[in-house]
């Protein structure tokens, strides 16, 4: 526990961001001023610590591709949808087995880097709320991890700020030695002050909060299940079947297993492993694994250690006298992502599917002239977005075709993956992800401080 009889009081209003590491803060309703992920945008951040920008301009020049196109915009486009039809300047390399990730989320950065090396934990609460309320601990809660400096040589510092808005991660000036206290603090423990000083040169807007440092062998275990919980690690994917000439929402779901073509049946097994639901012990993302009241099988995978369900619409189960296939909606239509395996030549309209819980639909169709050419499947890829809804960089590549390879599929589920944690920092989303975030923080703070036995004047549970 710590001895200090206060927590360590802020003030850096004379302080300016000279020296500081880093770009700017980075939130999920931020974003940076260019046209496309360019590779000199990704060297800004070639530290690979920094936050990555969350969010960049959709690209500009819209290329339908072949005519017909995989989506019908006439009736998205009124309604502010994005789309991808492939980017000349996309970064995806289809020879490179890792392109296409841009490692936000991907990642357990404190798990994976710092849990394991000296660190400190600081807890930050505004300075102008009561520590004993209104809510306990009072709103708006900070945890800040920051990097011991081992190193004399060392010059810069990672740290880990976590907010209810989302987690940032930047670099700071490492700090000397001194041997007069600055008077930053009333007391200095264990070096403590130094760093905080050498973070609020990079950060000053923190002036407004006041931090205590917790010395507790339990908080980094419960940063650690933190971060697992908040990363997104399981993920539900609707995936539909659009046969020749099907316009409408009832027709598409109206399609069984009986229906579908040898080309979808390659896709799916392409993307997943076909699982039994029943006794089923992964993540069953809403299904029912004990008496297969919604259906024998569903499509599942792994990738970069998140589990995939996929509801797949042709094996839910089927009503015969019920056109708008109800039970099959209530899963898919309460999926974020939707994948289309479209065939034949009319284009898909994404308004057609009527939940407004849809964000991102993803088109996709063999293409049978690559194919028949390359003597391989080749896929065509395309994509709408919700308005509202940030852009998922790296885009797909111009012509969006690419052959049916471990390299493909590697980039299109990253691409998956990354489209619903980009999605759930938009709109309502955001807030509830916010709720959340700063509820566990609070929790994380209260508990911390009584293992710690923080002075009151930082925070009264009492």
């Amino acid at each position: 526990t710590i001895s200090e009889s206060a927590p360590i009081p802020i003030s850096s209003t004379n302080q300016t961001e000279t020296g500081s590491a880093s770009h700017s803060p980075v939130t999920p309703s931020s974003s940076v001023n260019v046209s496309f992920f360019t590779a000199r945008e990704v060297s800004k951040y070639k530290d690979n610590w920094s936050s990555k920008p969350v969010s960049v301009p959709w690209p500009e020049d819209v290329l339908d591709g072949p005519d017909p196109p995989l989506i019908d915009t006439t009736r998205a486009k009124e309604q502010g949808y994005n789309f991808e039809f492939g980017c000349k300047q996309s970064l995806y390399d289809p020879t490179d087995p890792n392109s296409g990730e841009d490692g936000e989320g991907e990642h357990k950065y404190y798990q994976e880097v710092l849990l394991d090396k000296e660190h400190f934990n600081y807890l930050g609460l505004p300075i102008d709320e009561d520590p004993k309320g209104p809510t306990n601990p009072p709103g708006k809660p900070l945890i800040i991890s920051i990097e011991k400096s081992e190193k004399k040589s060392a010059k810069k510092l990672k740290v880990l700020l976590r907010s209810k808005e989302g987690d940032d991660r930047f670099l700071i000036p490492a700090p000397r030695k001194n041997k007069r206290n600055t008077g930053l603090s009333r007391v200095d423990i264990g070096g403590g002050d130094r760093y905080l000083r050498s973070l609020f040169q990079s950060r000053p807007s923190l002036s407004s909060y006041r931090f205590f440092r917790a010395d507790d062998d339990e908080l980094p275990k419960e940063l650690g299940a933190y971060e697992t919980k908040t990363s997104g690690r399981t993920f539900k994917i609707g995936l539909i079947y659009s046969r020749p000439g099907q316009t409408s929402e009832n027709e598409i779901f109206g399609n069984t297993q009986d229906d579908v073509s040898e080309d979808y049946e390659e896709f799916i097994d392409w993307i997943g492993d076909r699982i039994r639901l029943k006794g089923w012990r992964g993540f069953r993302g809403g299904l029912d694994v004990d008496t297969d009241t919604t259906g024998e099988y569903a499509l599942h995978t792994t990738h970069n250690g998140c589990e995939m369900l996929f509801h797949v619409a042709t094996m839910l189960p089927h009503s015969v006298n019920e056109p708008q296939q109800l039970e099959k909606k209530r899963h898919v239509g309460n999926d974020v992502i939707v994948i289309v395996f479209k065939e034949g030549n009319t284009p898909f309209d994404p308004i057609i599917l009527k939940s407004h819980f849809n964000h991102i639909i993803f088109v996709v169709q063999k293409d049978q002239v690559e194919s028949q050419k390359k003597g391989e499947t080749h896929y065509r890829f395309a994509m709408a977005a919700m308005s509202g809804v940030p852009s998922q960089p790296p885009f797909f590549p111009y012509p969006p075709v690419l052959p049916k390879n471990g390299h493909t599929r590697h980039f299109f589920l990253s691409k998956v993956i990354r489209s619903e944690r980009i999605t759930l920092t938009a709109g309502e989303f955001a807030a509830l992800m916010a709720r959340t975030r700063g509820t566990y923080l609070r929790n994380l703070i209260g508990n911390a401080c009584k293992r710690c036995k923080a002075p009151k004047t930082f925070f009264d549970s009492s």
